[in-house]
């Protein structure tokens, strides 16, 4: 899939910043050359296909936007932009960002020890019909036994920032299956941070979650902000059906997007 829609971040250095090497979040993620970079940004894409039929037409919301890799792409396909983030130091390298690239319709705030309620009062002067986010909600939660009811509990509060026919676009990596075989593969080759979850995984884990997508034993390893691993999307798809219905969904190699409705 050529990127048509995604509109790439400029290339900022924060010089007091350091990212796996990298000068931000979004250069070492979304700005290097090469293939893997290509496979990060497709979720963007993709996500930006399936909410075509809205641009310029609604207000929308980056719950969780980093340091804004996201923002140009969304700031000239929507009408407002408002992006939303827990770390003050994101924040404040977006609002550089949105400021060198001119972002006029865009704002920003840190929502860190804020309650949704609280971000709904911010918001209260408009009304926003989308909220996107993007690879997320598999660090939403603050303990491996409850990350699924969590999560839940997050996305129904996320809900009220929106009108009753919004809707919410999610992205979440996919640790299961053929996927997860992929990326253990290429973490243990390249990956050093995450080589010591890989060793620590039992064998027999390892295949239930390839050929089962059975992630039940590899869940006491979930790290909220550290480590997907135990997280599965398909476990998240059971719990948030209880209260939403998924209007869409579409599944990448390494990625699944899904556009959720809370149910009336």
């Amino acid at each position: 899939m050529s990127s048509k829609l995604f509109i790439p971040p400029n290339k900022i250095k924060f010089c007091d910043e350091k990212y796996h090497g990298s000068f931000s979040y979004t250069d070492y993620n979304y700005l290097k050359p090469g293939l893997a970079t290509k496979i990060k940004k497709r979720h963007f894409e993709i996500a930006l296909k399936l909410t075509s039929d809205y641009f310029h037409k609604v207000n929308v919301i980056d719950l969780g936007c980093a340091d804004g890799p996201f923002l140009p792409s969304l700031a000239k396909h929507f009408n407002t932009v408002v992006g939303i983030e827990y770390n003050q130091k994101a924040i404040n390298f977006a609002k550089i960002a949105v400021d060198k690239q001119c972002l006029h319709n865009v704002s920003l705030f840190c929502n860190k020890n804020q309650k949704i309620s609280d971000i709904k009062k911010e918001l209260s002067t408009q009304i926003f019909s989308i909220i996107f986010l993007m690879e997320v909600m598999e660090h939403v939660g603050s303990n491996w036994k409850t990350m699924y009811q969590d999560k839940l509990v997050f996305l129904k509060e996320a809900s009220t920032l929106i009108e009753s026919d919004g809707f919410i676009v999610i992205s979440v990596p996919k640790m299961i299956g053929l996927s997860f075989l992929i990326q253990t593969v290429g973490q243990m080759v390249f990956n050093l941070d995450n080589k010591k979850h890989i060793l620590n995984m039992p064998l027999k884990d390892f295949l239930k979650c390839v050929f089962l997508n059975d992630t039940d034993d590899l869940e006491y390893l979930w790290v909220p902000f550290y480590t997907h691993m135990g997280f599965n999307h398909k476990k998240f798809e059971y719990y948030i059906k209880k209260d939403f219905d998924i209007i869409k969904s579409k599944s990448d190699l390494f990625q699944q997007i899904y556009i959720i409705k809370i149910k009336s």
